[in-house]
């Protein structure tokens, strides 16, 4: 698999909601790595506001595993590409 397999988007907090909560972080990691399916999982910021994946699947997600994640995160999420949030 090469470079161009892997796509790059990040899940975003709502700028008006609460930040991510990591307290089911092994399991947000563990949905989205197998079911997105994903080389990479991060949580950033300080709180945690992003989850930035790299996905073997391309830029999107479905409905059910970003409402998961939602769930797990405990806020409600957005899905931006990589490429929206570079200057």
């Amino acid at each position: 698999m090469g470079l161009d397999d892997i796509y790059e988007f990040a899940l975003v907090a709502d700028p008006d909601g609460p930040p991510i909560s990591a307290a089911h972080w092994p399991a947000i990691q563990h949905h989205i790595m197998h079911l997105q399916p994903a080389a990479s999982v991060q949580l950033e910021g300080d709180p945690p506001r992003t989850i930035r994946v790299q996905s073997f699947g391309g830029n999107e997600m479905t409905q059910g595993l970003l409402r998961e994640v939602e769930r797990l995160a405990s806020t409600q999420l957005h899905v931006e590409d990589a490429d929206t949030d570079q200057p």
